[in-house]
């Protein structure tokens, strides 16, 4: 982080618990974010946080995705570890109040700004922002407005908005390098950062930011916690059908003895495989950050600027071997020794007439000798801006400018990949040994079938212009009327390609044909105006028109209404409307197959875990404890007109305190409630498992697919459907649609007590925390309610309180400062058990050595916790929830900065 050539204060943890011994007076009025108007510096009239640069730095925080997590508003559930797995570009999101927890789309209602201006969202999803395209090394402070601001800003900002705030002024040159490590090994972090800035006598100013972080990777099996899927004396849940050896049409001939270290004897008697031992729990990351910014000051009151922001963002991630299902004749040279019954009936793949059927049968394999998959995402970022601002005649001012933002994301598969076609070909030809040790001629034919090439692209553009008036609209008996209008046109293109050949890659779950892309222009109007209603008593009114013109016009008004019943105590409240219109990708999205979250039971020829009478061995092995395909898709894709998915709306409530009861102390509430209707998303895929008769149609089995070559999936795409004899599931068609409704509320809790001040120096206490008292969503309009605060749900659980706790003590050149961050307990995915709460201690000590130099030292997570111990099956890491928790230990960190 750079360095902050002032002396250091406590970091301000709220605007509602600003420090309350400011020196009090005429404050500069600023734009807050929530608000075209500019209002005083520590207006506490929205529920807004802050985090402040010096404060992260005192906490050892390296990347914005991580200071957000010291927000107790967010239920953010992607980072880097994610990308394990998923083909997810490697982003960060955050996620306000948690509603893509329940509602899927990760976190496209909490809107994301740089400089209170929209970046563009990632290409892969066009859903949200990646927080890993901001360089920290540049900014000033984040402000997180914890209430929703369609209103002032349009979409997506339903759960609430972060506005990152870079650094106007400098005037020195500031440099910093810090290292991090683990007391247990691996994830080491080094970063170095660079900010200079410099103005002159004719009224230029400059400033350039530059952030380098690199991260190693952090092996699964370096921590106890995440070492492997065989917890609680379970070994069937968390680990995999698909082995080394493999089996043969349910038959495994490793069994019962199982090839060591990581293959384990299951319950029915056949050999697992123990994948999450084999995976990154943190897959290695870079980032590349750069900043800058010209300024030239024009006279009278006017100023021109100019700022380009980059960034090079790319997670290099280790998923494990691949499993594959491959057919095998019989009397081939690897061919095992198998029981009779075992031995059916296999497609003759490579006869003169494929229509024939030859002894056989389907293997199920992990190809261990192909090595583990090695796949990369690596995503540039970029906006530029031009603006305008100047003072106006009769105190009003005038903004304006025109930009345009970029995002691209490149996924790369560099090992471990193998190509079906020849791995099928090798198999049947004998060369391939699926049940023991390669020969040299195997060994040489996996590596033939080897791919490293680029899988998937993605690319978005936004074309920004704006303007903003503001200034008194009229005078009233009580005061001015402050006014601000604003005027906006974007346009907004995006691209996904998928390469010709990954039809062959069947592990990635991509759709050779899924090329696809499309674009939109919004057009949008909206103002806002501060109503004095008494001496102490003021209203606000919004709203804002948007137009896109590919899904019609809509409508968000807003009223806030602030009253101070004395100078100490505040009252507030506030009311809007919102939208989130489907994105881009929404509507285009190609069709993909990937697989359930967790092993399921075919509902009809396997219910309840139990085969139906007279199910064959080889078909029992397709339905019962099977990791089912699943198609996901948009209205594009399905040949459905993208009016089949209507924009989300949504409802948003606060009322809430501030009050000092004494000069030192501060202590802020706030009540919120949320409802969005027409959600959209997937239903996810526990649902239709879990009700086979009210979703049961979204099962489709192989008799439903045409049989040969042609368009679209055909039953030759599924080799479930070309072995054994029962009708099995293909796969569970996920399409993009409007699921039901959202209700949620709670409580935000702020304190900040400033304890004492003297010779025995500054101690001051803080504390953010947020209760989620209910959060109830429905899979479907009108279907029942179903209740996920402290539950897991279909995607996870909605935590119910989260807190951070902060004690500084400073004196002198000396800082010191403790935290705590908390969050609570919840019901596992596996209902007879809980997971516990995550409590973790961090501490930072920071000295001022000159004037010149800065030292300071952290040590996160102090009392080396391990995280909660959790069966989730969602991620490919195992024993805990990587959405929720740090598996990493103990982290003590160092950091030297200067400044001259």
């Amino acid at each position: 982080m750079v360095v902050c050539t002032s002396s250091v204060h406590a970091a301000d943890g709220s605007r509602d618990v600003a420090d309350p011994i400011a020196a009090t007076g005429q404050l500069p009025r600023v734009e807050i974010t929530g608000s075209l108007l500019r209002r005083p510096d520590g207006d506490v009239g929205a529920p807004i946080t802050v985090l402040r640069a010096v404060e992260l730095r005192q906490r050892g925080v390296t990347t914005l995705a991580q200071a957000l997590t010291y927000v107790a508003a967010n239920q953010s559930r992607v980072d880097v570890a994610d990308s394990v797995g998923n083909l997810n570009g490697g982003k960060a999101e955050v996620d306000l109040r948690g509603l893509g927890v329940t509602l899927g789309s990760g976190s496209a209602r909490t809107l994301v700004l740089l400089d209170g201006r929209r970046l563009v969202n990632h290409p892969y999803d066009g859903a949200s922002v990646d927080v890993h395209a901001i360089p920290l090394a540049a900014v000033d402070r984040i402000e997180v407005l914890r209430d929703g601001a369609s209103a002032v800003y349009g979409a997506d900002a339903i759960g609430g908005v972060v506005n990152v705030v870079l650094r106007r002024e400098v005037d020195a040159n500031e440099i910093a390098a810090e290292a991090q490590g683990s007391t247990l090994g691996g994830g080491l972090v080094r970063r170095f950062s660079l900010v200079s800035g410099s103005s002159d006598d004719t009224g230029w100013r400059w400033m350039h930011a530059l952030d380098l972080r690199d991260q190693q990777r952090l092996p699964a099996h370096r921590r106890a916690a995440s070492r492997t899927g065989v917890l609680l004396g379970d070994t069937d849940r968390l680990t995999s059908y698909y082995g080394h050896p493999g089996s043969i049409n349910g038959y495994d001939p490793a069994a019962p003895t199982c090839a060591q270290p990581n293959s384990v004897l299951g319950s029915q008697g056949l050999c697992r495989y123990d994948i999450a031992a084999t995976v990154d729990a943190i897959p290695a990351n870079q980032q590349r950050l750069a900043l800058l910014r010209v300024e030239r000051d024009l006279g009278t009151g006017w100023a021109l600027s100019a700022d380009h922001v980059w960034s090079r963002h790319q997670v290099v991630a280790n998923s494990g071997a691949a499993s594959v299902d491959l057919f095998m004749p019989a009397g081939t040279p690897f061919f095992p020794n198998v029981p009779p019954g075992v031995v059916q009936d296999v497609p003759d793949l490579y006869g003169p007439d494929p229509t024939l059927q030859v002894p056989g049968g389907l293997v199920s394999w992990r190809e261990l000798a192909a090595g583990p998959r090695i796949r990369s995402a690596t995503t540039l970022s970029g906006r530029t801006l031009l603006g305008l601002r100047g003072e106006l005649s009769g105190g009003w001012s005038l903004e304006t400018a025109v930009g345009r933002a970029r995002s691209s994301s490149v996924e790369r598969v560099r090992s471990g990949f193998v190509d079906d076609n020849l791995m099928q070909q090798g198999v049947w030809d004998g060369l391939i040994n699926p049940f023991g040790p390669q020969t040299l001629a195997g060994q040489q034919a996996i590596e033939a079938a080897q791919v490293r090439a680029v899988v998937q692209s993605g690319r978005a553009t936004q074309d920004v212009v704006d303007l903003k008036l503001r200034g008194d609209l009229m005078q009233t008996s009580l005061g001015p009327v402050p006014a601000a209008f604003g005027l906006e046109h974007r346009r907004e293109r995006s691209a996904f390609q998928v390469a010709d050949g990954v039809s062959s890659l069947s592990s990635l779950g991509l759709d050779a044909g899924a090329d696809t892309e499309g674009g939109r222009r919004i057009d949008a109007f909206h103002t806002e105006l501060l109503w004095p209603l008494a001496e102490r008593m003021d209203l606000t009114t919004a709203f804002r028109v948007d137009r896109y013109d590919d899904i019609g016009t809509a409508l968000s008004p807003k009223v806030a209404l602030r009253w101070r019943p004395t100078p100490t105590w505040t009252l507030r409240g506030s009311y809007g409307t919102g939208f989130r219109p489907p994105t881009l990708y929404d509507l285009h999205r190609p069709s993909a197959l990937g697989y359930t979250a967790d092993v399921r039971d075919d509902p009809l020829l396997c219910p309840g875990g139990t085969a139906i009478n007279g199910l064959s061995t080889a078909d029992q092995a397709l339905a019962c404890g099977v990791q089912f395909r699943v198609r996901s898709s948009g209205p594009a894709a399905n040949g459905q007109p993208l009016s089949s998915l209507a924009p989300e709306r949504s409802r948003q409530f606060t009322l809430g305190s501030h009050w000092l009861p004494i000069p030192t102390l501060s202590v802020a509430l706030d009540v919120w409630q949320i409802h969005v209707r027409q959600a959209i998303g997937a239903l996810a895929d526990g649902a239709v498992f879990d009700d086979p008769s009210r979703y049961g149609a979204r099962i489709v089995r192989c008799s439903q697919l045409p049989i040969g070559p042609g368009e679209g999936l055909r039953r030759d795409d599924f080799p479930a459907c070309l072995s054994g004899t029962a009708d099995t599931i293909a796969y569970v068609d996920l399409p993009t649609q409007n699921l039901g409704a959202l209700r949620t509320h709670g409580l935000d809790l702020g304190l900040q007590w400033l304890i004492s001040r003297g010779p025995s120096g500054r101690w001051s206490v803080r504390l953010d925390g947020t209760r989620v008292l209910s959060h109830r969503y429905q899979r479907e309009t009108g279907g029942a309610w179903r209740e996920a605060v402290g539950v897991y749900g279909d995607d996870g659980p909605v935590l119910r309180w989260q807190h951070v706790a902060t004690l500084s003590w400073q004196r002198g050149d000396w800082l010191v400062s403790g935290s705590q961050r908390y969050r609570s307990g919840y019901q596992d995915q596996l209902a007879m058990r809980r997971v516990v709460a995550d409590i973790t201690h961090d501490l930072g000590v920071q000295w001022r050595v000159s004037e010149t130099w800065l030292t300071t030292f952290t040590v996160r997570n102090l009392f080396d916790r391990d995280p909660p111990l959790s069966l989730q099956t969602r991620s490919f890491q195992a024993g805990y929830d990587p959405r929720l928790a740090d598996p990493t230990g103990r982290v003590f960190g160092l950091q030297v900065s200067a400044s001259f």
